[in-house]
C-alpha cells in the first residue's frame, strides 16, 4: 500500500513523537504531504516489523521521520 492521501498522517502537536510499526502488508510513506523524510530518502517502505520514528514540527506543519528500519523491529 502506498500512502498518497494528504496528509499521510494527521497533524500533531509541537514536539510530539510518534513511532509506526509495520504489521502484515508493506506500507510506503512518501516525502511530502505533511511528511518530511529527513534521512536522505524520498520514500520509506515498512515491511512487517519495520519501524519509523518521527516528530511533529508545528512551524512547518510536518511530521519529520528521523529513523527507519525496514523490517525486523527496533
Amino acid at each position: 500500500v502506498t500512502m498518497s492521501v494528504n496528509p499521510q498522517v494527521l497533524a500533531g502537536q509541537q514536539g510530539q513523537i510518534m513511532g509506526l510499526e509495520g504489521v502484515g502488508s508493506s506500507v510506503t510513506l512518501i516525502n511530502g504531504s505533511g511528511l518530511s523524510i529527513d534521512i536522505g530518502l524520498s520514500r520509506v517502505t515498512l515491511d512487517s516489523g519495520g519501524v519509523v520514528s518521527m516528530f511533529y514540527n508545528a512551524t512547518d506543519s510536518t511530521w519529520h521521520i528521523t529513523s527507519f528500519t525496514q523490517n525486523g523491529g527496533i
